[in-house]
């Protein structure tokens, strides 16, 4: 994720959001999506991505560190920590370096997307 002069942010979509999550934290997200309603892990996904997009409303943008991440993506799984319900997906994203977390909250959401539309 970076951010321009103008304060929009930016992330790059990935070919395949998996490759940000290990085997274990991507199959436990699945399990998640099959037992619980999507419409809760959707009202919890947009809170955070709410939480994120004020976080950087009207922030302070350093064009030379923000220059350093245009069209990067976030390292290959970032997200390793175990998830077993909605709350504790809502804490591992919360914990997600800043800098990664809404290329990981989107991602989260393109994830639920596939699997319960």
């Amino acid at each position: 994720m970076w951010r321009t002069a103008d304060g929009t942010v930016h992330t790059v979509r990935l070919q395949d959001v998996g490759w940000l999550f290990d085997e274990r934290s991507l199959q436990d997200l699945y399990e998640l999506f099959l037992s619980v309603p999507g419409a809760s892990i959707r009202e919890m996904l947009q809170d955070l991505l709410d939480q994120e997009y004020e976080a950087h409303a009207g922030a302070c943008v350093v064009e030379s560190e923000e220059r350093m991440f245009v069209g990067k993506v976030p390292p290959p799984k970032i997200v390793a920590d175990r998830v077993s319900d909605v709350a504790g997906l809502a804490a591992v994203l919360g914990r997600v370096d800043g800098r990664w977390r809404l290329d990981v909250l989107m991602a989260v959401g393109y994830l639920l997307a596939a699997i319960s539309p």
